[in-house]
């Protein structure tokens, strides 16, 4: 990142002419702060929601006992295990259904379905 443009496929240990240019052209020509600050607020989001509500779910599931409840562990757990990429057509399907398509709302609902039987577990 250090090296100009023509240089990146040289092969040096240590750059000869090292610019700040490209981090200067990120912070002037993008707009990387914007970028940043919803980045900040979309895993904020997440981790409080998730947190909030797995925590309701995880005590319940740990201290009350009722019929169907290791099933309902496993469900949780294999729902965690799911690769993500099979989930991926669906889950834009609801995004686009609830209109939230461009949307940081959308973000915060697609992490949190990743997330949340992993935090339950």
């Amino acid at each position: 990142s250090l090296r100009p443009g023509g240089e990146i496929f040289r092969v040096d240990f240590w750059p000869d002419g090292a610019t700040l240019a490209s981090y200067r052209a990120v912070m002037t020509e993008q707009p990387f702060g914007r970028n940043i600050l919803n980045s900040i607020l979309v895993a904020c989001s997440v981790v409080i929601l998730s947190l909030g509500l797995a925590t309701f779910a995880a005590y319940s599931l740990g201290r009350k006992r009722f019929a169907g409840r290791r099933l309902l562990l496993y469900t949780v757990l294999g729902v965690s295990m799911f690769p993500q990429v099979a989930v991926l057509s669906g889950l834009f399907e609801i995004v686009r259904m609830f209109g939230l398509y461009n949307n940081l709302l959308s973000l915060v609902f697609s992490y949190m379905i990743f997330t949340l039987p992993f935090t339950v577990w």
